[in-house]
């Protein structure tokens, strides 16, 4: 009778941990596929500061440009250098728009 109910016994928790297993396998599939999905958002995400950032330095570029004639013609060195490392820094975030060589 005590092997026949170790049998039993044995028999329901191999059913349980198949359950578990399943769920575990359940679990792990959903898992990834919210990480495959994060990761993709982040990309997006990184892609869209990227042009958020690249229309900023358009934009500075049209002021800075704007302004250097007023600039030089004040001769303040220290101004000018500003200017210049400006429109710089600005060309280096510019560089693969289509009229960067007009730039």
């Amino acid at each position: 009778r005590d092997v026949e109910a170790v049998k039993q016994e044995a028999l329901l928790l191999r059913e349980q941990m198949q359950i578990v297993k399943e769920d575990i396998k359940k679990v792990e599939m959903e898992t990834s596929h919210s990480m495959q999905r994060l990761v993709e958002l982040d990309v997006i995400k990184t892609r869209m500061q990227d042009s958020q950032k690249a229309l900023q330095e358009a934009d500075n570029w049209t002021t800075l440009s704007a302004d250097v004639e007023e600039v030089f013609a004040t001769e303040d060195i220290n101004q000018i250098s500003e200017k210049v490392i400006g429109m710089q820094q600005s060309l280096n975030v510019l560089h693969d728009v289509p009229d960067y060589e007009d730039r």
